[in-house]
């Protein structure tokens, strides 16, 4: 059975969190005539969250972050870089008192863009979408009454379009672990 906690209320916190994303190439259009392989790089994110009770065991909770995303195409040596506000809206159920599952949409608008090759690198936010759609799926453990920790599993639907001549290239999935101060 649910036991409600103390803190039962509307509650606002910090977030922060690392992880890993990708630049999934492979679905540009035209598709690539041989699989583009990509490379996983560290990311970050960093902001507010806002956690609302709505019935016994279910939660809504909206996030608001800046979100650093990155990824590298091996064999060119290209490397991208993209920082976006990410806009989190989750239903949150819990399990027990201390473990909840999560999920829901994430809108993401683009701040900045940037392509690397070699030493060289060029602001690309110009020919890239500036709206992000996805979806995010999860799980947290309440370790304090202040202090909770969860992993999702971040992954964009939309495509974003790098168009770099008549190719269109598209991006992208993470997965982070996120760190929640309440």
């Amino acid at each position: 059975m649910y036991a409600p906690r103390t803190y039962d209320k509307v509650r606002f916190g910090v977030k922060v969190g690392m992880g890993y994303s990708n630049t999934n190439f492979n679905k540009g259009f035209p598709k690539p005539s041989e699989p583009i392989e990509t490379i996983w790089k560290m990311s970050y994110s960093g902001g507010f969250v806002i956690d609302v009770p709505l019935y016994k065991k279910w939660h809504f909770q909206q996030e608001y972050l800046y979100s650093h995303v990155r990824g590298e195409v091996k064999a060119e040596g290209v490397s991208y870089d993209f920082e976006y506000l990410s806009l989190p809206v989750l239903l949150k159920y819990q399990l027990t008192p201390a473990f909840s599952v999560f999920l829901g949409p994430h809108f993401d608008l683009l701040l900045y863009a940037r392509e690397r090759l070699d030493d060289q690198s060029i602001d690309v936010e110009h020919v890239i979408e500036e709206r992000n759609f996805g979806a995010i799926a999860g799980m947290g453990y309440q370790i304090t009454n202040k202090l909770s920790v969860d992993a999702r599993f971040v992954r964009g639907v939309s495509h974003i379009n790098i168009k770099q001549g008549a190719i269109a290239k598209e991006s992208c999935g993470s997965q982070c672990m996120m760190f929640a101060f309440l």
